[in-house]
């Protein structure tokens, strides 16, 4: 991984939560804060799962073909669990960070902002 592709301006506990979620077993859980807090916070030793089944939010997935912090896998694995909920979704060739900072940007006043004005019309305009 290269310097392009880490996400700048993300706190500690953001990174250690990512760090948690690429190690074990592959389970989507929630913040693990070890056993002791665990207990107090969710009753339980271990984290629970994140409750992907209560999301009911119109969500539109763009995602990058060579993103190394959101891999395809990954991407697709989200997508089919959030199933219907899932209004849009596109992969492009680009890796994380080119989402905010790419050459070009074209995908973004295309895809993105007819998705913006699809589920949160304003009146605003390029």
């Amino acid at each position: 991984m290269g310097v392009a592709d880490f996400p700048s301006g993300q706190s500690y506990r953001a990174m250690a939560y990512y760090a948690q979620s690429i190690r074990g077993d592959y389970k989507f859980s929630l913040y693990n804060y070890g056993t002791l807090k665990n207990l107090k916070t969710y009753g339980s030793r271990d984290p629970p799962v994140v409750p992907l089944a209560d999301y009911k939010i119109p969500t539109v997935m763009m995602s990058g073909d060579l993103d190394k912090f959101a891999p395809p896998e990954d991407v697709a694995w989200l997508i089919e669990q959030l199933s219907d909920n899932v209004v849009f979704a596109k992969e492009y060739h680009l890796n994380h960070l080119a989402f905010s900072i790419a050459d070009d940007m074209t995908f973004f006043s295309v895809d993105a902002v007819a998705q913006l004005q699809k589920y949160n019309p304003t009146n605003a305009t390029i």
